[in-house]
């Protein structure tokens, strides 16, 4: 076996583990998110919801700019939170994810992969999957009038 060879196979085995952990990054941030920021949900919505509930039913109509969020902007928050999920997976969960696509850069080597590309978007289809998938939302959704 060739270093190239070796160097696919592992890139497949990480790349085949990383959506799972990637999962898990952004699933443990919406709860840190829900657990901080509860008191945000605005009066619109029904006392039950959480604030990954509201986020979900925001962003199918608004930015992350147009979404109230005191302090600071909501998506340096997002950010922040999924970074600091980032940081907390274990060594070898870190590892998975920068071998999980190391493709020679313009010819000059292999590079570590940066994950935060990877990870941003993910977080996003989550917030929509969960507005699509909950039966709270939709409930919410076909009775709401406004």
């Amino acid at each position: 076996m060739t270093a190239e060879e070796l160097i696919d196979n592992i890139e497949q085995d990480c790349s085949s583990i990383s959506n799972e952990i990637i999962d898990k990054v952004c699933r443990r941030a919406m709860r840190t998110m829900n657990s901080k920021l509860g008191f945000l949900v605005e009066d619109d919505y029904p006392n039950n919801f959480k604030f990954i509930d509201y986020l979900s039913c925001e962003i199918q109509s608004k930015t992350y700019d147009e979404i109230f969020f005191p302090g600071k902007l909501l998506e340096d928050y997002i950010e922040e939170v999924l970074d600091n999920e980032y940081e907390n997976l274990t060594g070898i969960e870190k590892i998975i994810l920068s071998y999980s696509n190391f493709r020679p850069q313009f010819g000059s080597g292999y590079e570590f992969c940066d994950i935060r590309p990877f990870i941003y978007p993910r977080f996003r289809e989550l917030l929509n999957e969960h507005w699509d998938t909950s039966k709270k939302i939709q409930h919410f959704e076909e009775t709401k009038n406004w």
